[in-house]
């Protein structure tokens, strides 16, 4: 999903803000920002980075931004939880 339409697809989805802001903390948003600030990026960067450097560096780029923004953003969930932030 592009980084940009993020929260209009969760207003399409809930159905209006308010539904939004009741469902997920403040907490869960800011868990939800670090994951989305770094994952893999639009598809038009991941074709350049094919183009320029191959298919098997793209996937593997994929991959890695997928794995380190679900650790981060699990980190971030987890110190959360300890200083008792959910």
């Amino acid at each position: 999903m592009a980084k940009e339409s993020v929260v209009s697809t969760l207003n399409i989805l809930y159905g209006s803000s308010a539904a939004i802001a009741s469902a997920i903390s403040a907490f869960t948003a800011f868990v939800l920002l670090v994951f989305c600030l770094l994952y893999t990026p639009c598809v038009a960067a991941i074709a350049s980075i094919k183009r320029e450097m191959g298919g098997k560096t793209a996937f593997v780029t994929v991959f890695f931004q997928c794995v380190i923004a679900w650790l981060v953003a699990f980190i971030v969930r987890m110190i959360g939880s300890l200083i008792g932030l959910i």
